[in-house]
């Protein structure tokens, strides 16, 4: 059963997540916003019968792009780190594109779940696909396991922004890769949420599984999504 607890926890790891400070303020307003909405999203009873599940430590870039006068220096146009074994953070260098959005691939054992696409669609300026693609197929070969043996699950924080689906198209037609409608009917089919923006949905990727809440506000289909892990 996942709680506010799990909530809280799952903010405090991507706030730790950027080392910019513009970044770190804005995501602790975010953050604080969904404790809150967990808290009345989740009952007491449901609380009390929640179960504290292991925490997976990752360790944090010590450096990250931070673009300004660190542009003048070649860089590469996307950083992508490894959080920990299952967890990857991307992110679009501040010299390529100012607004420099974060996305996020959690691998499971059946499935992987990409976190947004960017906000450059050219695969040529933003290879998204090339390098999750890449990053999934390392997680297997350490496994053993063939690429037929993972589906990609392409999802978004929201619908009306381009930060969270300029890349959708690298995706689409793919093999093994179903990409989620960004809309509100979409987002609830898919994540089986019956009473938007009431309900809580779940997603197993195996062996992970992530809550997944409406947050409707700057967009209407907003969502966050809850790692106990």
């Amino acid at each position: 059963m996942h709680c506010v607890a799990n909530f809280v926890r799952f903010g405090r790891r991507f706030l730790l997540t950027s080392l910019h400070e513009q970044i770190l303020a804005e995501m602790r307003v975010q953050i604080l916003a969904l404790a809150a909405y967990a808290l009345l999203a989740t009952s007491f009873a449901e609380a009390q019968r929640c179960v504290t599940l292991p925490v997976t430590n990752g360790t944090l870039p010590t450096v990250l792009p931070v673009g300004h006068w660190d542009c003048r220096f070649e860089s590469a146009p996307v950083f992508v780190y490894r959080y920990d074994a299952d967890t990857y953070i991307i992110r679009e260098d501040p010299c390529f594109q100012s607004r420099a959005s974060f996305v996020y691939l959690l691998i499971g054992q059946q499935k992987a779940l990409l976190l947004d696409t960017g906000f450059t669609a050219s695969a040529d300026a933003f290879p998204l696909q090339f390098l999750v693609e890449t990053a999934i197929r390392a997680w297997l070969d350490e496994r053993g396991r063939s690429r037929d043996s993972l589906e990609l699950v392409v999802a978004h924080t929201r619908s009306d922004h381009s930060g969270t689906t300029s890349a959708d198209a690298q995706f689409r037609s793919r093999a093994w890769t179903t990409v989620v409608g960004a809309s509100v009917a979409e987002v609830s089919a898919f994540f089986r949420i019956n009473d938007w923006p009431r309900d809580i949905g779940f997603f197993d990727l195996g062996g992970r599984w992530l809550s997944v809440v409406p947050v409707p506000g700057q967009g209407v289909s907003g969502q966050a999504l809850s790692d106990p892990t």
